[in-house]
């Protein structure tokens, strides 16, 4: 399964070979015993694909997590930290920015805002280039935090979000228009396949909402108005198991409690549901 973030590549690029070079990772898994986060799982996964459709891939890192050469049909492009006791940093995205001004290539893809930020200062440098980026997190709002995210974004042909959380904050927070593309891909066989296995058990991919917010009168109130409204996605609530949620449980058998969730079960209940609900009461 050619999975959406290809996609997004050949609806813009069509059949043509392209050049296409990633910055803001640190360097791909398995290349290290460098622990990799899922940016870098990421990269691999969307980096080995395209290589297996033809194009050129680069993709750039640094010390430990990656060293010169080929990785499964990947150029692997090493730029070295300010400091290699802490591997990456503003410094050594500066440098990886730097070094595309003496490449040739048809995409760029950055991961990060950071990495956005500063490719606004060689963006007028390198023109008729497509540039994408995936932005996996966001700070918290307020008037600067607004106005840097939008002046780092608004050269990009293509903005992408892997979870719902943060493609809904980006366009309500930010007034920036992000495709989803959920993270969760494992590279093995003839493609990528979707891991949904770690979702509750009960809840299916695009087929629940899931509601956020610790006011028991404004989940209610939701609740209500979504059963007037005739919807059909049931309702993973998010949180302590209340006596008051599971009241609200046994009348709306819609509902799902699915308690308190880690960092990691928590963003793939949120990459897999059909839309993310707050409800609160101002």
């Amino acid at each position: 399964i050619l999975f959406t973030t290809c996609q997004v590549y050949l609806a813009m690029i069509g059949s043509l070979v392209m050049k296409i070079s990633f910055i803001g990772q640190l360097g791909l898994p398995g290349l290290s015993e460098a622990n990799a986060a899922s940016r870098e799982h990421r990269v691999a996964a969307v980096a080995q694909t395209l290589a297996a459709e033809g194009h050129e891939v680069t993709v750039y890192g640094t010390p430990p997590y990656l060293s010169a050469g080929s990785f499964k049909g990947i150029n692997l492009a090493q730029v070295p930290s300010f400091d290699p006791r802490y591997p990456g940093g503003i410094l050594y995205l500066a440098w990886s920015l730097t070094k595309l001004l003496f490449r040739q290539q048809d995409v760029i893809h950055l991961q990060g805002l950071k990495a956005a930020f500063l490719a606004r200062f060689i963006w007028a440098l390198l023109p008729h280039r497509i540039w994408i980026v995936t932005v996996d997190q966001l700070p918290k709002i307020s008037w600067l935090t607004r106005r840097i995210i939008r002046f780092a974004l608004a050269i990009n042909d293509q903005v992408t979000a892997p979870t719902r959380e943060l493609q809904y904050r980006l366009l309500n927070e930010f007034g920036v228009t992000a495709e989803y593309i959920p993270d969760g891909f494992v590279v093995g066989g003839s493609g990528q396949k979707l891991v949904t296995s770690t979702l509750p058990r009960g809840l299916k991919k695009d087929t629940y909402l899931v509601l956020l917010g610790e006011d028991t009168k404004a989940l209610r109130s939701f609740v209500k108005a979504r059963k007037q409204a005739k919807l059909k996605q049931r309702l993973a609530i998010v949180g302590e198991e209340t006596p008051a949620l599971k009241r609200l449980a046994k009348q709306f058998p819609k509902i799902k409690l699915v308690g308190s969730l880690g960092n990691r079960q928590l963003r793939n209940l949120l990459a897999y549901s059909a839309g993310v609900v707050l409800a609160d009461a101002s």
